[in-house]
């Protein structure tokens, strides 16, 4: 929504032109000036959250391995860490990194960053590699979860304290058969995402009376390299699901803290 109404004079005077304008100025009010960390923000929904966000007026921390031409021409320039997600070394190093840039405060944490297996989308469990597995999930669930413990005091000096985690449909237990037509495959992924859910249920629930608000979010299947591995044709754009992910975010209260939400806002089923 936001990038569809940044420039005021595009809009008309049609219903559908207002409502896209309120909800592009509630978003730009709730984020400006509000500080983001976002993990994996070189390339894909990563730089697509960076985009959206940096156009409502929020300080962007963008954390990756290395950075991109996309992330480079953000205007204004976000701060970048570098981050290896996979590397607990760089992992426990983020703290430090953060404060020795002046950044003494977050407001909202996106952990995008994501791998699949190395066959990804076929990955039958049948056939599936250790290594494969310890992999995936070294990234999507034990990285997740170091990044997040690593910002917690950060978080905590803020008043909105909102860390997002983003899951997959493909982590749902009641929908694992028949999703993107399949009855099994992808199981590493799968399984690093349903753990990445429980990790995100962890935190709501121990931090519970501190104020915080984590929730899982499925970007939907999107045109990622990720998602359009394989051969696919995924039926979002980045933009597509990244502006309905912001708009979620923006509207989330402490009464959401622990939910697996569609980008859309609709809730999914553990």
């Amino acid at each position: 929504i936001l990038a569809q109404v940044c420039s005021l004079k595009q809009l008309s005077f049609s219903p559908k032109g207002s409502q896209l304008l309120a909800a592009a100025v509630q978003a730009m009010s709730i984020f400006a000036g509000k500080k983001v960390l976002i993990t994996g923000a070189n390339r894909g929904l990563g730089l697509g959250f960076a985009e959206v966000l940096t156009r409502a007026g929020a300080d962007i921390i963008a954390c990756c391995r290395r950075s991109s031409e996309g992330l480079d021409a953000l205007s204004p320039k976000p701060t970048i860490i570098t981050l290896d997600v996979s590397s607990q070394q760089s992992v426990q190093a983020l703290s430090s990194s953060l404060q020795s840039v002046g950044i003494t405060s977050l407001d909202y944490l996106i952990n995008n960053a994501g791998i699949s297996s190395s066959n990804h989308p076929i990955d039958p469990i049948l056939a599936v590699k250790a290594d494969d597995i310890r992999a995936v999930m070294e990234v999507n669930v034990v990285g997740t979860i170091g990044v997040t413990q690593a910002c917690l005091p950060l978080l905590a000096a803020a008043s909105t304290k909102c860390v997002v985690n983003l899951s997959s449909m493909l982590a749902s237990m009641d929908q694992c058969w028949g999703v993107q037509g399949k009855y099994g495959g992808v199981s590493s992924y799968r399984m690093s995402k349903a753990a990445n859910n429980m990790a995100t249920r962890c935190f709501s629930g121990e931090l519970r009376d501190e104020g915080y608000v984590f929730v899982a979010l499925s970007p939907g299947h999107v045109d990622t390299d990720m998602g359009s591995k394989g051969g696919r044709t995924p039926p979002l754009s980045v933009e597509q699901s990244v502006e309905k992910m912001v708009d979620v975010i923006a509207n989330l209260s402490p009464a959401d803290n622990g939910k697996f939400l569609n980008f859309d806002g609709a809730d999914l089923p553990w």
